[in-house]
């Protein structure tokens, strides 16, 4: 087969001789790929950067006839990210990015709009901000991306809108929320105030992002009052958990550097060891 170009972001390397290496990408037009570099350790070869995680690169390989790696034969860097510039809590939330990435995508399925969603992740993590509120974005809009999060503004049961200002239920089994009239339908689960549902809203992409300005919110810095993010970082963390099927690699370090900080309303420990269904 012809050699083919992709825009990748390099996701984890492995040594795999004295001068190759074994790399996990995120491409753009071709979803995610595992190659071989050969020579890419070497200080003269065709991969600048020697392929780098959590930089971006403009890649050329031949597609793997059967199974096995893919060979890459060319790397062009076009952009490093660099998170560690904003402090600790950014540089290991990006290896959180490249770590869903690498678990939540199928192998040579092309979705732009994770790549471009991950590409704007690890750019704005560089920037002295918030962390916290990018990770629960891109956590949000990756799974609604890949068809993992129900739709937040009607009822799974009547179809009805739901008011901006009611309360709701979420019901895991619909997929989505119940109105105040639909509760008893189905099994119970946790009731989201209005201003949460409208943060679920705003950071997986349903209604405009940033929100205005509600006294919670600074326009500069949106940032979400700790009993409105304790409530979201919990339902995300378990969401994450339930479709990766065990915790994820790096909470260990998000929560060294206070992702799930009590501050912000702490999900119990014990609710992340194991994924759980929503009671």
């Amino acid at each position: 087969m012809p050699p083919l170009q992709a825009s990748a972001i390099v996701l984890r390397r492995i040594p795999f001789s004295e001068t190759s290496l074994v790399v996990s990408l995120y491409t753009r037009e071709h979803g995610k790929l595992h190659g071989l570099a050969k020579g890419a350790r070497r200080l003269k070869s065709p991969f600048e950067g020697a392929l780098e995680i959590l930089s971006r690169y403009q890649i050329v390989f031949l597609p793997r006839a059967t199974e096995g790696l893919h060979l890459l034969t060319e790397a062009k860097l076009i952009e490093r990210f660099r998170p560690e510039l904003s402090g600790l809590p950014g540089l290991f939330a990006a290896y959180y990015v490249a770590e869903l990435l690498e678990s939540f995508t199928e192998e040579l399925g092309a979705q732009p709009e994770v790549f471009d969603l991950a590409v704007g992740t690890l750019a704005n993590l560089q920037q002295q901000g918030l962390p916290e509120i990018e990770l629960l974005r891109f956590e949000l809009r990756l799974l609604r991306y890949l068809g993992h999060l129900g739709q937040f503004e009607t009822c799974v049961h009547c179809g009805q809108v739901i008011k901006a200002d009611e309360l709701a239920r979420l019901t895991e089994v619909g997929g989505g929320l119940a109105c105040p009239k639909c509760w008893k339908v189905g099994p119970k689960g946790p009731i989201l105030a209005p201003e949460v549902r409208h943060w679920l809203q705003a950071l997986s992409g349903e209604t405009p992002w940033p929100l205005k300005d509600s006294g919670e919110i600074s326009a500069r810095h949106p940032r979400l009052h700790p009993r409105i993010y304790g409530q979201i970082r919990g339902l995300v963390s378990r969401w994450v958990c339930q479709f990766l099927g065990r915790r994820p690699r790096l909470f260990p370090y998000l929560e060294k550097f206070g992702f799930f900080s009590a501050d912000r309303g702490e999900l119990p420990r014990e609710q992340l060891e194991q994924p759980t269904e929503i009671e």
